[in-house]
């Protein structure tokens, strides 16, 4: 299935068709090993299963009805779309009442929407740089909370940040940024009320 795709095992390493070994291979070969074992743990092994089964609804996200079971769901409950919706409701508020403090780290990154979703200008090419297509995450941490938030699509707005971080960044902190002109609003209102030192 990998191959069918066109990408290359993660796994793999350079010297796996290797008879003879130098010991610097050999440990570099087994560290490697390690490391993607430990990142790519099965479920039955992580405890991920029995976190996200040990949840249940009390009533349907959808319709808000109580009188329901497992049969109600459009898909069968092995798929992968019904494990994900019960751990989007398992953690569902889980970030609301985190407020970062001392040192904080803020960034954002963007993930391009389904394809079905795309939107294209009106000569069928798609739309340039950071655009409503792309869905925007912010991420903010102070190495003891971390946040990740779904703040909208295409650019920041000064607007957008402030309504997101500005109660979500206790006072007397410090912010790591990387001038991005869109925290402008945020590192001056913070700077005026609440004490915060810019970096």
């Amino acid at each position: 299935m990998v191959a069918s795709m066109g990408r290359k095992s993660r796994r793999k390493t350079p010297w796996d068709n290797m008879s003879e070994l130098t010991p610097t291979q050999i440990f570099l070969k087994e560290q490697y090993k390690m490391s993607y074992a430990d990142r790519h743990r099965k479920v039955s092994e992580s405890g991920e299963s029995e976190l996200i089964n040990s949840y249940s609804p009390v009533r349907c996200p959808f319709c808000k009805s109580e009188d329901f079971d497992s049969w109600n769901n459009k898909n069968a409950f092995t798929t992968s779309r019904y494990w994900l919706q019960k751990l989007f409701l398992t953690l569902e508020g889980v970030q609301d009442n985190i407020v970062l403090s001392g040192t904080v780290w803020l960034d954002e990154t963007y993930y391009t929407v389904r394809s079905e979703d795309i939107v294209y200008n009106e000569d069928g090419s798609k739309l340039r740089g950071i655009s409503r297509n792309q869905i925007r995450i912010v991420v903010a941490t102070d190495k003891t909370n971390t946040v990740f938030l779904v703040e909208g699509k295409g650019k920041l707005s000064q607007r957008k940040t402030w309504e997101t971080f500005g109660n979500r960044i206790a006072p007397k902190s410090t912010l790591m940024h990387d001038k991005e002109s869109a925290h402008k609003n945020l590192l001056r209102r913070l700077s005026r009320s609440r004490n915060h030192r810019l970096i």
